[in-house]
């Protein structure tokens, strides 16, 4: 499974001792999809050829697509 996840932060200073954080989070940043194992039945029936022999149809499960995530943190 490839994956690349990245966040970013930026803190800004309200008062002495009050901070506001706002955070953006990315989820599969780069958007690459994780492909399943390919079809290993090649005979269907007696010595007919499997029209799905080495093909593949799924992706791997957790693959999600991209993802992003904002938030806002008041620390004090």
């Amino acid at each position: 499974m490839w994956n690349v996840d990245t966040s970013l932060f930026k803190r800004i200073s309200l008062r002495e001792q009050v901070n506001l954080q706002f955070r953006m989070e990315v989820f599969n940043a780069l958007n690459h999809p994780n492909f399943g194992h390919p079809n290993l039945i090649v005979f269907s029936s007696g010595n007919d050829i499997s029209p799905t022999a080495g093909t593949i149809t799924d992706t791997i499960a957790g693959g999600n697509g991209r993802q992003i995530q904002f938030a806002l943190r008041l620390e004090f």
